[in-house]
């Protein structure tokens, strides 16, 4: 667990260093990777709290387990009165009919020293369970903070697309306002771009106001708070997609196998004999001497032998059981196996698709852009009307929208299959 903790801290402290490092000095702009948005997510998470608890737990657990090792004690106190005692034959003083006792009983295993060490590995490997466990749920921790990254990706990425629109629609304006001015053109068509403007600006505080959702959603989840001057990374290089899987749901099929396999040994070296020196030391009315009436200290020392032969009429029935949550946790991790290529290749096959749409949206936009710079042109020689500009910016604007959807949708189809695959 220090080790992890250890990672954890010099990983953070990376990702600060990039956090802050990564300035561009004439734009005073930020830039955020979703790597470094994962790590401070996982430092910042709540949750990530009990790993220590689940340590510290484990620690208490395995010393007490250990302490079985050790010389078990007993202190025994009896007073107790009897009806009847032995008579001497010889017509002696009858022992007392009350009788005292104080003793302890001082127990040393040893045979069962390897039934505590197993038991020691049993409890080791539920902690190992317990993490894993926890670590599958933080690691739906990513899939959170990525739909969130790529939300405020995608709006990030639109407002740059709007902007450049709003541009167009400008320099339409300009040129109508000019024909306007002079009398070669009606003040309709002025109206028409200045409404589909104000249409425009409005999509702008649509998209401003949710991409502030996101943000600030982000923001809760690493730690940091996000502005207009952080800008998140848009990195196109599509990395080769291992398909070797590493999620934290196969350490946890591990773990529990490696349990059933420990409690059958537990179960072997529980059936075994068992062997104990044992001392009982005390003070009694009557001690060993049972004819004595008077105070006297004791004791008894040797070696105990027990063997629980009725255990073995219940251990085959026991390892059955045993190999039948053997099979079912293998069955499990089967179908966790197929689901998960299956989610694979599904996504692989939709990492091609958008690859193509991409190539297609590039052809589109120069095509669209082309047919913008002659409206603009034809719009400001009086060939065409405000209508037929203002449906090709729009029919250009289209094609960007598309454009950045499209990649902001294979990034993020990129990093689900990571996260599908646990790499």
């Amino acid at each position: 667990m220090l080790n992890t903790l250890k990672t954890l801290l010099k990983f953070g402290l990376l990702a600060m260093t990039s956090l802050l490092a990564y300035v561009s000095p004439a734009q005073s702009q930020t830039y955020l990777s979703l790597d470094t948005c994962l790590i401070l997510a996982n430092q910042n998470y709540p949750q990530v709290r009990q790993y220590r608890l689940l340590e510290q737990s484990s620690d208490f657990s395995i010393a007490n387990a250990q302490k079985g090792k050790l010389p078990q004690i007993h202190v025994v106190g009896q007073a107790s009165y009897q009806s009847e005692v032995t008579s001497l034959p010889s017509g002696g003083s009858s022992i007392s009919k009350d009788q005292y006792k104080l003793y302890a009983d001082i127990t040393q295993p040893l045979t069962d020293i390897g039934v505590i060490n197993q038991r020691k590995r049993i409890l080791e490997n539920q902690n190992e369970l317990d993490k894993a466990s926890l670590n599958i749920q933080m690691y739906q921790l990513n899939s959170r903070v990525s739909d969130l990254y790529f939300g405020a990706l995608l709006l990030q990425n639109q407002l740059v697309q709007t902007d450049l629109t709003r541009s167009n629609l400008n320099a339409g304006i300009q040129a109508v306002e000019a024909a306007v001015k002079y009398g070669v053109a009606l003040e309709s068509n002025l109206e028409v771009l200045q409404a589909e403007r104000l249409t425009l600006l409005q999509r702008q505080i649509e998209q401003e106001a949710s991409l502030d959702g996101f943000q600030k959603m982000l923001s809760l989840f690493i730690g940091v708070e996000l502005n207009e001057a952080i800008q998140l990374q848009k990195q196109l290089e599509v990395p080769l997609l291992a398909s070797e899987i590493n999620r934290p749901e196969l350490s946890l099929f591990t773990g529990q196998l490696n349990g059933i396999a420990l409690q059958n040994e537990l179960l072997t070296k529980s059936n075994r004999p068992k062997l104990n020196l044992f001392l009982q030391t005390g003070f009694g009315r009557p001690a060993l001497n049972f004819l004595s009436n008077d105070f006297d200290p004791y004791y008894i020392g040797g070696v105990r032998f027990s063997w629980k032969i009725s255990s073995y009429f219940t251990s085959a029935n026991q390892r059955q059981l045993f190999a039948v949550n053997e099979q079912w946790i293998e069955s499990e991790k089967e179908t966790f196996l197929f689901n998960t290529n299956l989610a694979l290749e599904r996504q692989q096959t939709e990492v091609l698709k958008m690859q193509r749409l991409i190539i297609q949206d590039k052809e589109i936009i120069t095509l669209r852009e082309k047919i913008v710079r002659t409206s603009k042109n034809q719009l400001a020689n009086g060939v065409i009307t405000a209508n037929d500009y203002q449906k090709a910016v729009v029919a250009e604007d289209l094609a960007r929208q598309n454009n950045v959807l499209h990649e902001i949708e294979l990034l993020k189809i990129i990093n689900d299959y990571k996260i599908i695959a646990g790499n």
